[in-house]
């Protein structure tokens, strides 16, 4: 589903600047570190979105790149203020145009991750916290549209070849490069990407044992997912935020 051009609805207090930068700190506590390259863009109901890169910063959004606003998701900065503009910001610009119910994104270069986007062996969800998977992943190869190019997604049309393969998807894999997970709000991205982490190394030692693993079934999944998801990241929240910021 397109995104509507125009929305007047009030923004939550979970899809504000504010609480953006404190769940952009959250995303990377010690042992998630492996998210410490890449973005965190949030898309509020107001049509403008802000998106941060290197995601350890001190002040997570503080520097901010607010590039489009007023119905624009060309990935045109409102205001760059003399600063470098994040190069691919159109993973971000392209899945907010095709996905409306998306409002925030997560672009990442997990090491973890990356086996699965290189190889045949599909990533699959473990257990009931890996649930956003659904039925698999889907995979990103930018060379099958592209050709040979230096990997990155740095502008719309190779941005939007991305949000195609995403589909209706929470998570989409990069070969050679990364992932992008997307989900409702900034609460739901953190906690999905900091699962798929942990499923990728669960996987790959499941893996390592040779003998036929059961993965969740979609159905199971889906049960997850009904019976409320976001339950399963608010209660980890505060350890997450206050182990990342050193408290």
């Amino acid at each position: 589903m397109v995104r509507p051009a125009s929305n007047a609805r009030s923004i939550p207090c979970w899809q504000s600047p504010r609480f953006a930068r404190e769940s952009g700190r959250s995303l990377f506590p010690t042992e998630h570190r492996r998210f410490k390259r890449g973005a965190v863009s949030i898309g509020a109901p107001f049509r403008r979105v802000e998106t941060s890169h290197n995601g350890c910063s001190e002040n997570f959004l503080g520097d901010g790149r607010i590039f489009w606003g007023d119905g624009n998701l060309d990935g045109v900065p409102v205001d760059a203020k003399g600063r470098a503009l994040y190069s691919e910001r159109f993973i971000h610009a392209e899945v907010f145009r095709v996905r409306a119910d998306v409002n925030a994104v997560v672009h990442a270069h997990a090491p973890s991750v990356i086996p699965f986007a290189d190889t045949n062996v599909p990533m699959r969800p473990m257990n009931h916290m890996g649930s956003f998977m659904g039925d698999g992943v889907p995979v990103f190869d930018i060379r099958k549209n592209f050709g040979i190019t230096d990997m990155l997604v740095s502008d719309s049309k190779k941005g939007h070849a991305l949000a195609e393969v995403l589909g209706n998807k929470n998570v989409v894999l990069m070969r050679g490069h990364g992932v992008a997970v997307v989900g409702p709000t900034v609460r739901h991205v953190v906690g999905r990407s900091i699962y798929l982490e942990v499923n990728a190394r669960t996987q790959a030692q499941a893996l390592s044992f040779g003998s036929p693993i059961t993965y969740l079934d979609p159905q199971e999944a889906k049960k997850m997912l009904d019976s409320g998801e976001n339950g399963g990241y608010e209660r980890p929240w505060a350890a997450w935020k206050a182990k990342a910021m050193g408290r």
